[in-house]
């Protein structure tokens, strides 16, 4: 099943990005660039919320996402 990528999905995304960025990247930083690392549980955090998988198809874990969204 083909899902149309509408400008509610968009929207959705958009602030589901920068709620991530304010909260669970931003007040980090520092810490991170003076660890030199990031931490797994970014990535964990990312991946839940769907942003890594943007573009790939649901059967393989992804979330779909025209080529612009991601």
């Amino acid at each position: 099943m083909h899902h149309e990528f509408t400008a509610e999905d968009r929207a959705a995304l958009v602030d589901t990005v920068q709620r991530f960025a304010t909260q669970a990247v931003a007040p980090h930083v520092p810490a991170w660039e003076a660890a030199g690392e990031l931490p797994r549980s970014l990535h964990r955090q990312a991946a839940a919320l769907g942003l890594l998988g943007l573009g790939y198809p649901e059967q393989l874990g992804g979330t779909p996402a025209p080529w612009r969204a991601r």
